[in-house]
């Protein structure tokens, strides 16, 4: 005797996944531009499984901000789960198994009143709908992780202090800066690589153009050291992008229910906010 049907034979199944179907390829046919935009509500703290945005069709990816408008869904029905943590100090999560599949689409946006003011306000007016980080920048960052960190770097005349984006112990290092992709620089100056000693005086190097820039360390070997990082260079006037930075540092490193990935993907987008109000 046959048991029951599985969840791909279950017909309320196979009507619900034709109509997602019809859906994602209405939303890929229209260009980004003409589905609107919104303000981003929250990010994505863990997915596993195909979780994809509907209105783009992009997979979710730890990191990944998620805008008032937006629906999800997961390719794999009866697997996976996901997490988004929201502005306003909520959470919002699926977990998808045979018993219980994740059907048809979801909209993660509740209320979200902490976005409406203060440090959210201003990341809400520079992020728009369907802007991720580069791949670069995206990838994982484990907690207690040493190397380059996303910082705020001054610069006063032509001398930068690189201290805050250096963590590793003493010793003799290679700092790489390349242009962020969508930055202020652009392609110019093009990559800047200096040797650098880390002891118990500052980082000071000269000659690094004020702007947004992917950075990463190696050590005396030539082995990479940590993750790549997000390092946004500006004048020790910028008093506003100081205290916004300072603002950010606060509101996300402080956030308990987010993982040390997120909030470090968090704090990139920060950077990335900055510099486009700096330009």
């Amino acid at each position: 005797m046959r048991g029951p049907p599985s969840i791909a034979e279950n017909p309320r199944y196979l009507a619900v996944r034709a109509a997602l179907l019809v859906a994602a390829a209405v939303c890929q046919a229209v260009p980004a531009s003409a589905q609107g935009a919104a303000d981003p509500v929250g990010v994505v703290d863990r997915v596993s499984g195909r979780w994809v945005s509907v209105q783009d069709r992009q997979p979710l990816s730890r990191g990944d901000l998620i805008y008032g408008d937006q629906t999800v869904m997961n390719g794999i029905p009866s697997a996976g789960s996901v997490r988004i943590l929201l502005f306003s100090g909520q959470r919002w999560e699926k977990t998808c198994t045979d018993r219980e599949p994740c059907l048809g689409t979801f909209r993660p946006a509740v209320s979200n009143e902490r976005s409406a003011r203060g440090f959210w306000a201003f990341l809400s007016s520079f992020w728009k709908s369907g802007e991720q980080l580069p791949p670069v920048l995206a990838g994982s960052r484990s907690t207690g992780e040493r190397g380059a960190r996303n910082a705020l770097i001054l610069s006063e005349g032509d001398v930068a202090d690189f201290s805050s984006a250096v963590d590793v112990r003493a010793g003799h290092y290679t700092l790489r800066l390349a242009p962020a992709p969508g930055g202020s620089l652009n392609r110019t100056p093009g990559v800047i690589q200096r040797s650098i000693e880390v002891g118990q005086s500052g980082i000071s190097l000269s000659g690094v153009p004020q702007g947004l820039y992917v950075a990463s360390l190696s050590d005396a070997d030539g082995q990479a050291i940590g993750s790549t990082a997000l390092v946004l260079v500006v004048p020790t006037t910028a008093d506003a992008a100081r205290e916004l930075w300072a603002q950010a540092q606060q509101a996300i490193e402080g956030w308990a229910g987010a993982a040390p990935q997120t909030r470090s993907a968090l704090l990139a987008h920060t950077l990335y906010a900055i510099d486009a109000r700096e330009r």
